[in-house]
């Protein structure tokens, strides 16, 4: 994952940390839907570059 000074991350990186099969084809689209969702709903901040950020 980013280093801990580092507040953003991109989903493989989560997808690691969980223990998901992240070199699989289509094992990250269901967790990327959630981190989507979850910057909808104002919980993260999605970055420019596909990276995620906690909103608070």
């Amino acid at each position: 994952m980013s280093q801990p000074h580092d507040p953003d991350c991109k989903v493989k990186e989560v997808g690691t940390v969980l223990g998901l099969p992240v070199e699989e084809r289509g094992k990250l689209e269901p967790l990327r839907g959630k981190m989507n969702k979850l910057a909808d709903r104002g919980w993260l901040r999605k970055l420019g570059d596909g990276r995620f950020a906690i909103a608070f």
